[in-house]
């Protein structure tokens, strides 16, 4: 099980190498807190939840191709990171593992957010509330965990807003 985790960090750590957020901050940090997040939390959390929080977005963020994530990792993560990739538009038809990693996502980049810009930081948090309601099949204590970091981020704003 260790192995494929391992491969599948050293890969996204190639590819996303010279990759930053809008922050600055090395664009790798994001999935291994993601990674780690979901392995503290998530109940059902399994090696594919993790290797798919490693791997999520580098379609969009470093324009790899979708067959290359398949030749190195398999095709049950490529179906997962092609449902992150067009799933966003209805979150609830995603399966568990992807709506897992989706929340993750969201929940990291809050905090990432709410440093870039406080005016998108806020909207960021609004329609992160949304979707989260949209993802059904989280176990709870993932729902909750996600929640409470919202709920944070939410009480932040309006503090910033007084």
């Amino acid at each position: 099980m260790f192995l494929k985790i391992l491969k599948a960090y050293d890969y996204a750590r190639e590819v996303l190498n010279g990759h930053y957020t809008p922050g600055g901050e090395p664009r790798i940090c994001h999935n291994l807190r993601m990674a780690g997040w979901l392995a503290d939390n998530a109940r059902a959390c399994d090696e594919d939840m993790v290797i798919v929080a490693l791997v999520h977005d580098l379609i969009d963020a470093a324009s790899v191709r979708p067959e290359a994530i398949g030749n190195v990792l398999g095709m049950d993560i490529l179906s997962y990171v092609n449902e992150l990739a067009n799933g966003h538009s209805s979150p609830s038809t995603l399966s568990p593992t992807a709506q897992a990693v989706m929340a993750a996502d969201i929940t990291d980049a809050v905090g990432d957010c709410l440093d870039w810009d406080f005016n998108y930081g806020s909207d960021y948090v609004t329609q992160a509330e949304k979707t989260l309601e949209n993802l059904c099949f989280l176990d709870p204590d993932l729902y909750d965990a996600c929640k409470c970091r919202l709920f944070t981020a939410r009480q932040i704003i309006d503090q910033l807003n007084k």
